[in-house]
């Protein structure tokens, strides 16, 4: 379920906290309305301020843990294919073979795994899947090797998880509703899972799962045998926190297209900026907003199809970026806890004294805040029965102890 459109995002945040702290911009002449701050230091400042008090109130938890990080995950999981390429590149494995045998993305986000020939053992994120010619797209194979016409590969057994998935299931999997399915997965230790796939490739019915790091601070589930069919399983887990990405500056050059920043020549990677949103927060095009569809490191340029305001950004343009989704984590009931906590922060970590703010989070919203999740439905799998005044009793969807064999 989408959050409510008014839920406090990073940048919210971020202005909450420079305000409080005397750092948000308010424009050239200082009568704008304030802003997240420009200054690269100032607003590196103000995100671990954010990040640090998003941290504690996660910390300052109820004795039984906040019932708000308790979630579902639901993996959608592919038919596994195995083939060998009919070409490659060091970003894509061609098998014409499997041409129009899916749809277009249907293996985006599985890890691909190269089982025989250039490249056995390594694997890489599905980025995308082009059904008309039978192309896997990547970044790159784990240890740079480029697929030929020896590659052999297996797909759909293996899937990255999301980037809040805290490492651990707190419960066992099941398969989701209308699925059609019988049956149950065991989780099992790597060791053992490793070993049925050296015994050979196979689908079938899933019968055993392991989830083990995939990269920095990423998680993958590994299923064996790889499914037969397209299904959805779920599990309950506990929602971690990492950060919130939110950069700003100003533009060096402006197009309809397009807005360069000088500032980020060689900071961040290609396109690591796409799918973002660049607003324009103060000068020539202000409010115009639009998504990032290429970035380029090399001149600090951000391409878009047109600013929402149809204005041309330039020199006197100001701009942050943020991605699509930059809320934070505990949900909407939360803001106003998390806000203050921001500001408690402030009087901490900046101006290095405990006030207002302060007082108020320890003694107002987070006391609401803990009432608040207490009457929050569990968001976890499982049923259990509770007496509650007669034998009729009440169900509650409840955890269930992992067990692992």
């Amino acid at each position: 379920m989408a959050e409510p459109l008014g839920t406090l995002t990073i940048s919210d945040l971020v202005t909450e906290a420079a305000r409080q702290a005397g750092l948000a911009y308010y424009g050239v002449n200082g009568d704008e309305e304030g802003h997240v701050p420009i200054n690269r230091h100032d607003l590196a400042l103000c995100k671990t301020v954010v990040h640090n008090a998003i941290r504690r109130f996660i910390m300052d938890a109820p004795i039984t843990g906040w019932k708000w990080q308790r979630r579902i995950l639901a993996v959608s999981l592919k038919e596994t294919s195995t083939g060998t390429a009919t070409s490659g590149t060091a970003v894509t494995l061609v098998d014409s073979a499997l041409a129009a045998d899916y749809a277009t993305d249907y293996y985006k986000d599985c890890i691909i795994e190269i089982v025989a020939g250039t490249g056995k053992g390594e694997n890489a994120l599905v980025t995308g899947y082009t059904a008309a010619s039978g192309t896997f797209t990547f970044s790159a194979l784990s240890d740079g090797s480029t697929p030929d016409t020896t590659s052999e590969y297996v797909v759909g057994h293996r899937y990255k998880l999301p980037d809040d998935f805290s490492g651990t299931a707190d419960g066992e999997i099941n398969y989701g509703p209308q699925t059609n399915l019988g049956g149950s997965i065991s989780w099992r230790d790597e060791a053992f899972i490793r070993g049925l796939w050296e015994n050979g490739v196979t689908s079938s019915l899933s019968l055993y799962a392991v989830i083990r790091p995939f990269g920095s601070r990423k998680y993958e589930l590994i299923l064996w045998p790889g499914p037969y069919q397209a299904c959805v399983i779920e599990f309950p887990y506990t929602l971690s926190f990492d950060y919130l990405e939110l950069e700003s500056g100003s533009a060096t050059a402006g197009d309809a297209t397009y807005l360069t920043a000088a500032g980020f020549i060689g900071l961040y990677a290609d396109d690591y900026f796409n799918g973002w949103t660049i607003t324009v927060i103060s000068g020539t095009a202000e409010g115009g907003y639009a998504t990032v569809t290429t970035f380029t490191t090399v001149d600090g340029k951000f391409l878009y199809t047109a600013l929402s305001n149809a204005l041309t950004p330039d020199t006197t343009s100001k701009f942050m970026i943020e991605p699509a989704i930059s809320k934070h984590p505990a949900g909407a009931r939360f803001d106003e806890t998390i806000r203050i906590a921001c500001c408690a922060q402030v009087e901490q970590d900046i101006q290095k004294y405990a006030a207002q703010y302060v007082d108020t989070y320890l003694n107002v919203t987070l006391p609401q805040a803990k009432k608040l999740d207490a009457r929050l439905a569990p968001r976890t799998l499982g049923r259990d029965r509770l007496n509650v005044g007669s034998n009729r009793g009440v169900y509650e969807r409840v955890f269930k102890t992992v067990t692992y064999s």
